[in-house]
């Protein structure tokens, strides 16, 4: 107990040091002087922190305006840039498979390539100037997305590594859409943006009418303290206070007096003016925000139109205006302003109904693309743009696309073209015709092996094998010259094979079935150079053969010829009729054709004269041996439709080089033989002598004296 009554003194020697300090600082304040300052720091630190707060708001407001307008719309605009640039890439992709020649095919390459960079370049900077997490995650997925269409569209193989249509489209279904997301992210963080900016501003005024009000009340209660003391600068001050807490900031100010009411009056002279340039500066940037969001609306590719929960217009641009076709106001200057409050119903009389989206098709043949977002409020923000250019020039494609099928599947000939990588890109279907291939067996993509060896499997090809034939067109191929040859398949048929490079390194080949030009050719080949009736060689094609064993003669072993004439023709001819005749002749011919070799050329010079060629006999026996087999064999009696006939033969030969060495003497001096058996008796050969010629000489010579006798009248008649 003891120690604790000890304690008690020293507790209360430590509070009297603060009792005396509270007093010290209280003290100022029993004077006007120190409550007026008192109450001026607290007015003065009420009216720092609103005017800092409110210039921190404005501040704020400023950047979220500025983040709605070149961050959000901005990364609007090359989001839907980003969407055309990929449609564009699909349509060009389109065409590139479709493509004729290689150099459309480079041409829509180039513009592919062109497209894709735009395409990343745009995806980047909407991606940079995006406002959330979620739009920036749009873009890597589209960006993913497209990269993943992009190879698998040029990833060539064989079929079963590549791609199927339904993977393509599912590659092109999540671009679109995250693209699709990615305008609508960056729409709603704008809107949230701008939303936030409204709430910013609203907050600020309540908070800077609550700072007034504070101002005011305070005031008030200085004015309650000192109102005995306070005479009628304290009045001329509350009235000024007032005044500034009601915001009305323009009415005049009394003059302060040096004392310390004056400078309160000095100083609430301040504040009014310091509020009234916050207010104005604050006004004006708000206008200021508001004009740039119509501006950046005015300036988009886009039309873009803000609908309220009412179903009212809240903004739309000139180009929404224009799209839909609004007449009353698209020409007014401030288009986007004077829409404002109509019903969006009356704007959208031209869609086929006010919630229409997609690819839309207005009254008069436009196509719109309209997509919409839906604002917080319960609104939406529709987006649209004009994409008949795009109808137009896809329904071109298509038209030209038809022409070139039709033209291909009306050729008369196989057509393949094929790329620089051996890989085939278009095929008609004259060409599985030509190779009697089942329907949809070949299939784009396919190499030249794998064509061949189809080919080969269908028996196109017998007795050729799969390597030796790509060996023949991989030659053919790398000589980069245009090649044309024939090449014969199963059946008999003959085709006529046409390659020829193109630019890129790949080539053409076409395939036509010459099988019946070839045989018609042939046949008048053959008609030019054989008898029409015998069918054996006829003058034209003797005379060949004369000239070839003339070319390849061998003093030791040359050639015989043998002319030949029927004897007792006539008389079967005028007995039996012209007909029996020509079938007599055709077999004197087939039984000439058996006593000969193969070698040998058996020839019908006209009427019933006829000619052998035998080459290299080993003898004149051999010569003599032919001639009687020939005279034998041919006086055999002959039945022409059961009628008898016999003829003979007579045989006059030339050998060479004894008897000539050019075949219009060997000729000859074949003929001065034939005419000597026909003298001796008929029915014999006769080989060609020299003085055989002397006498045919003689008989010439005098046949021309008789004649020139006859003329000159030389003759004499004696008894």
């Amino acid at each position: 107990m003891s120690t604790q009554m000890s304690d008690l003194p020293r507790e209360r020697d430590v509070s009297r040091p603060m009792q005396l300090a509270g007093s010290r600082w209280l003290a100022p304040s029993r004077t006007i002087r120190g409550q007026i300052l008192l109450a001026f720091l607290v007015m003065t630190a009420i009216t720092g922190t609103i005017g800092l707060h409110a210039s921190f708001r404005i501040k704020h407001g400023g950047t979220l305006v500025t983040r709605t307008y070149d961050n959000s719309l901005m990364a609007i605009n090359y989001a839907r840039a980003a969407s055309a640039d990929f449609a564009l890439m699909q349509l060009a992709a389109a065409r590139y498979t479709q493509a004729p020649d290689e150099r459309l095919r480079s041409d829509l390459e180039a513009q592919f390539n062109a497209l894709r960079r735009s395409l990343a370049e745009d995806l980047a900077i909407a991606d940079e100037r995006s406002q959330s997490a979620r739009a920036s995650d749009a873009v890597r997925t589209a960006e993913a997305a497209i990269n993943a269409w992009d190879q698998a569209r040029r990833q060539e193989g064989p079929t079963a590594t590549r791609p199927s249509e339904s993977l393509l489209a599912s590659y092109v279904h999540t671009a679109d859409r995250e693209m699709d997301l990615l305008i609508n992210y960056t729409a709603g963080d704008g809107f949230s943006y701008r939303q936030r900016a409204r709430a910013a501003v609203s907050e600020d005024w309540w908070l800077n009418l609550s700072g007034l009000a504070a101002a005011l009340l305070l005031s008030a209660v200085v004015a309650q303290l000192l109102a005995r003391r306070i005479t009628r600068q304290v009045a001329a001050a509350s009235d000024v206070a007032r005044c500034v807490a009601q915001g009305q900031l323009d009415g005049p100010m009394p003059q302060g007096g040096p004392d310390e009411l004056g400078a309160l009056i000095n100083s609430l002279a301040t504040m009014r003016e310091s509020l009234r340039g916050m207010m104005q500066r604050e006004v004006s940037q708000r206008r200021s925000a508001q004009g740039r969001l119509l501006d950046a609306m005015e300036s988009s590719h886009e039309g873009i139109v803000v609908v309220n929960r009412d179903g009212r217009i809240a903004l739309a641009n000139k180009q929404a205006l224009s799209a839909l076709e609004w007449r009353d106001e698209v020409d007014a200057p401030a288009g986007a302003r004077t829409i404002a409050g109509e019903d969006w119903s009356r704007l959208s009389v031209l869609l086929p109904s006010p919630e229409a989206q997609g690819e839309v098709r207005l009254p008069g043949g436009r196509w719109l693309k309209i997509s919409r977002s839906a604002t917080r409020e319960g609104g939406f923000v529709a987006v649209m743009s004009d994409i008949t250019a795009v109808k137009e020039q896809g329904t071109r494609l298509e038209a030209t696309n038809l022409r070139l099928d039709t033209a291909l599947a009306n050729m008369s000939q196989g057509l393949c073209l094929f790329d620089a990588e051996g890989r085939l890109a278009v095929v008609n279907a004259r060409y599985s015709e030509i190779f009697c291939l089942p329907p949809g067996c070949v299939r784009l993509g396919l190499s030249v092996p794998e064509l061949i060896a189809m080919r080969v499997e269908h028996g196109n090809h017998p007795g050729v094998t799969v390597e030796s034939l790509v060996l023949a067109k991989k030659a053919a191929v790398e000589r980069r010259m245009p090649t044309a040859f024939n090449m014969p398949i199963t059946g008999g048929r003959v085709l006529s094979v046409s390659l020829r490079p193109t630019p890129g390194g790949g080539w053409a080949a076409t395939y036509e079935d010459v099988t019946e030009r070839r045989l018609a050719e042939e046949k008048v080949v053959f008609m030019a150079q054989h008898d029409a009736l015998t069918r054996l060689p006829n003058r034209t094609l003797f005379t060949e053969r004369m000239q070839q064993a003339l070319l390849h003669l061998d003093e030791d072993r040359g050639f015989a010829l043998l002319c030949l004439d029927l004897d007792r023709f006539k008389e079967v001819n005028d007995t039996l009729g012209h007909a029996m005749g020509d079938l007599l002749l055709r077999m004197v011919g087939e039984r000439l054709q058996s006593c000969v070799r193969s070698t040998d050329t058996v020839s019908r010079l006209g009427g019933d004269e006829f000619t052998i060629i035998q080459v290299a006999p080993n003898s004149s026996d051999d010569v003599a041996a032919l001639a009687h087999r020939i005279i034998e064999v041919t006086s055999q009696p002959y039945d022409l439709d059961g009628r008898q006939a016999t003829i003979g033969v007579s045989v006059g030969v030339a050998v060479a080089p004894t008897d000539g060495m050019t075949s219009d003497t060997l000729v000859r001096n074949a003929d001065t033989a034939l005419y000597r058996a026909k003298t001796d008796g008929r029915g014999t050969w006769r080989f060609f002598e020299p003085a055989m010629d002397a006498g045919t000489r003689a008989r010439c010579a005098l046949g021309n004296d008789l004649h020139e006798a006859q003329a000159r009248g030389e003759f004499e008649l004696l008894y």
